[in-house]
């Protein structure tokens, strides 16, 4: 995974026109006075949805999108990864391929999850988008809501 250099969220979505200046400029002024993440304000006002978000993220990545509701994860890979550290880390392991682990992750700009995940499972590490939402589902639907 190549990366160029990394534009914030905001830069992202409104060189895309996923959302406007005005609406960015809300949209922070909104995230100072709440302390969230700029996407669940954007989401959470209406100006995107976590699919938009998803797509313009996995784009700067150059990672793929992945729709968890229509694939069953591997068992093998979901013993790699406790489900407490699945749902603290907005991720879900979907697949052995080898000495790969292939993870769904809402970030997959996170570099420093990916090396824990690297040294915890002993696996080289793809990364795959996913929404929050939907990983967050998929964790209680396959992990048996433990």
């Amino acid at each position: 995974m190549a990366m160029q250099s990394i534009k914030p969220l905001g830069e992202m979505l409104l060189s895309q026109g996923v959302i406007t200046s005005d609406q960015l400029r809300i949209a922070v002024k909104e995230q100072g006075r709440t302390g969230k993440r700029l996407g669940e304000v954007l989401v959470s006002l209406g100006f995107c949805t976590e699919e938009d978000i998803s797509k313009v993220v996995a784009n700067q990545a150059g990672v793929k999108m992945v729709d968890l509701q229509k694939i069953q994860p591997d068992s093998r890979a979901l013993d790699l990864i406790d489900q407490e550290f699945a749902r603290q880390n907005k991720l879900l392991p979907v697949r052995l391929d080898g000495d790969s682990l292939v993870v769904a992750m809402d970030n997959t700009l996170d570099v420093m999850l990916i090396d824990q995940l690297q040294a915890r499972t002993g696996k080289f590490i793809e990364v795959c988008q996913a929404t929050e939402s939907d990983i967050l589902q998929a964790i209680e639907d396959f992990y048996g809501g433990i």
